[in-house]
This record gives C-alpha cells, sequence and structure tokens, in this order.
C-alpha cells in the first residue's frame, strides 16, 4: 500500500469518528436537557387497589376549603355520639371533654349530634354557629350553640388526612 492512500484512509477515518464524537455530544446533551426537566416536574402517584386512579399530592399549605372541611369534620367527630376514631382530629385535652360530655349524656339516656351553620374566621380563630340536636329515642331537640375553635397544623396522616388538629373549643356567648 503506497502511503498516500494509507494516510488518506486515516483521514476518512478521523473525520468519521469526529462525526460520531459530535452526534454523540448533541444526544448526550439532549438526553440530559429532557432529564434535568422530567427531574423537576411533580412526580405522578397512583394508588394502587382494586382500580387505579391518578392521586395528586397535596400541598403543606392548608386551602381555606381544606380548613372549612376539616372543621365540619372535627366538630362531628367533637360533638356527635355516633363518632368513630376521634383521636386522631382532636387534642388530647379536647378528647378528654369529649369523652367526659358523651358519658354524661349516655348515663342520662341522650344522644346527640351536631348541624353546622356558619364559619367565620378572625385571625388564627374560627367562631361557628351549630345547632346540637339532642335527642332521647324519638324526641329530639336543636339547641343553637357558638363555639370559638382554636386549631393547629400536625402532620398529615392516613387516619388524618387534613394535617390540622382541633385544639380548643370555646363557647360563645
Amino acid at each position: 500500500m503506497k502511503f498516500h492512500v494509507a494516510w488518506a484512509r486515516v483521514l476518512t477515518e478521523n473525520q468519521i469518528l469526529k462525526g460520531a464524537a459530535l452526534v454523540l455530544s448533541l444526544l448526550s446533551a439532549i438526553l440530559s436537557l429532557s432529564l434535568a426537566r422530567a427531574s423537576i416536574k411533580k412526580p405522578v402517584i397512583i394508588e394502587r387497589g382494586c382500580f387505579s386512579r391518578h392521586v395528586t399530592p397535596v400541598d403543606d399549605k392548608h386551602s381555606s376549603k381544606e380548613i372549612e372541611e376539616f372543621l365540619n369534620e372535627a366538630l362531628r367527630m367533637r360533638f356527635d355520639s355516633s363518632a368513630i376514631d376521634y383521636e386522631a382530629l382532636l387534642s388530647k385535652k379536647e378528647t378528654k371533654y369529649r369523652e367526659k360530655e358523651q358519658e354524661d349524656l349516655k348515663k342520662k339516656g341522650f344522644s346527640q349530634r351536631v348541624l353546622i351553620n356558619q364559619i367565620r374566621t378572625e385571625q388564627n380563630l374560627y367562631d361557628i354557629e351549630l345547632d346540637k340536636v339532642i335527642s332521647s329515642g324519638k324526641v329530639r331537640t336543636a339547641v343553637p350553640l357558638k363555639v370559638q375553635i382554636e386549631i393547629s397544623s400536625t402532620e398529615r396522616t392516613p387516619s388524618n388526612p387534613y394535617g390540622l388538629l382541633l385544639v380548643r373549643v370555646k363557647e360563645r356567648v
């Protein structure tokens, strides 16, 4: 083989290798950018069970609608005689008040439920107008009640998906 033919082949191979290196570098840069963009997005969470559904992750901040739903649920847990698993939404102090109140009602043969009429917000406190429906057999009496509620944030758990805790219920005049 002649020297100039061998040198031409080496130059051709170098050109092919340079082109391949350029293509691979561009491909690597594109894939790196797409990977970075995909890692910034929020994850897709799919709940598995009898059927699968897309679940959206929840922020740590509590929306006003979420607080209102929590207050409806927590007040039912605090006052309703038929409430189960109320410890997750109530503070220990409110749990003790609830158990004492329910014990007194049970001794007298009464049961009660709560109907929430209006919720107003004042800074970190919530003024709530509700009706306590006290029943003994088929006889029922509705008693209007105004309370002031104080809540605090806690960790979200399966038993407390709101991440809120009912700290204090104070009757208002």
